[in-house]
């Protein structure tokens, strides 16, 4: 599992992956849920603020991808790390930093339906549309390792959905942009 959490959050106005949510960051409310997956490796992929989140942040048995050029923007630190892990891993998990409110039961599921037909990508699906958390297998790490900018993996989801197993995650539409988001999360 990757956990993307290497940008600046320049809409956010301060560190993101530090806001409080019930009393813990969100960074760390991620990380929390991802660990409670025994067996799982997991990698955190830091470039932004990355001194004051990795002090801030228990990371137990994960560890960290840095990404020097974390201003490239989020298909920067996905090539990043399918070029780390692309040798050790069938397929590789990618989540975002800013989605505290997908479970680890929901990741788990979503791990399950993929060993079900582990040559397909497994998506969330929510709001009518595929996203991550998702799992993309070997034969997808080519592909991956060109994505640049901003550019994340929603344009390979698109052009492949005859290859998409997905897992209804409705939560995974929840990401923090804005303190307002958190405020928003308060009142639900």
């Amino acid at each position: 599992m990757v956990i993307l959490a290497a940008g600046s959050a320049s809409r956010f106005g301060g560190i993101k992956q530090l806001a409080k949510i019930n009393d813990k960051s969100m960074l760390q409310t991620v990380v929390d849920n991802c660990q409670q997956l025994e067996g799982e490796d997991l990698y955190l992929v830091l470039g932004g603020y990355y001194e004051e989140i990795r002090q801030s942040i228990e990371l137990d048995r994960s560890r960290i991808i840095f990404n020097a050029n974390w201003q490239g923007g989020m298909g920067i630190s996905i090539r990043m790390a399918v070029e780390e892990l692309q040798k050790d891993y069938e397929g590789i998990l990618f989540l975002a930093g800013d989605q505290p409110m997908v479970r680890s039961d929901q990741l788990m599921q979503l791990i399950q339906r993929w060993r079900q037909s582990p040559q397909k990508i497994c998506a969330a699906q929510y709001k009518d549309t595929l996203g991550i958390p998702a799992i993309f297998p070997r034969e997808y790490y080519s592909k991956l390792m060109l994505l640049e900018g901003d550019q994340g993996a929603k344009k390979l989801l698109a052009e492949n959905t005859n290859n998409i197993e997905f897992v209804e995650i409705a939560e995974a539409a929840i990401d923090i942009d804005v303190p307002l988001d958190i405020a928003r999360l308060s009142c639900d």
